[in-house]
């Protein structure tokens, strides 16, 4: 019994490789052993999700769909960005400050706070389908890495 559950942590292991990096993956060779381990386990989600990486990278025509969304999404995120600071000038020299002060507060803490945002979410789920690393936030990731 005690070969199993190191089968079973190695797995996990695999597993947790294999949702992290996707294609990039040292193990992607074993995503079929991975695939029927968990559905053993009756994890059906996390195989669902395994199937799908899969079934992607087999499919080019769906890579590209998912490249175009992420230079899309990535593209949209630094407008709206860029359109958040523009505007809090504007809010600042033509609004009264019973109105502008508020919203520019708020402005300035939803851009620097470094939360994740909804267009993060969906940035990153094209990055984890691609096999892409993750961010953490946008201007982190893309600002301050030219700055640097």
């Amino acid at each position: 019994m005690p070969k199993q559950n190191t089968s079973d942590e190695e797995m996990e292991k695999v597993f947790k490789d294999l949702d992290k990096y996707g294609y990039n993956s040292k193990y992607w060779s074993r995503i079929d052993e991975v695939i029927h381990w968990l559905e053993s386990r009756e994890e059906y989600e996390k195989c669902a999700d395994l199937y799908d990486y899969k079934k992607f990278y087999t499919n080019p025509s769906l890579m590209a769909q998912y490249k175009i969304g992420l230079i899309l999404t990535s593209t949209l995120h630094g407008i709206l960005l860029f359109a958040m600071a523009a505007v809090l000038p504007h809010l600042l020299l033509h609004s009264p400050a019973w109105f502008a002060f508020p919203i520019i507060f708020m402005l300035i803490n939803f851009i620097w706070s470094g939360g994740a945002t909804p267009l993060t979410d969906l940035e990153n789920s094209f990055r984890r389908k691609l096999g892409i690393p993750r961010i953490h936030c946008f201007i982190g990731h893309y600002l301050t890495s030219i700055i640097k």
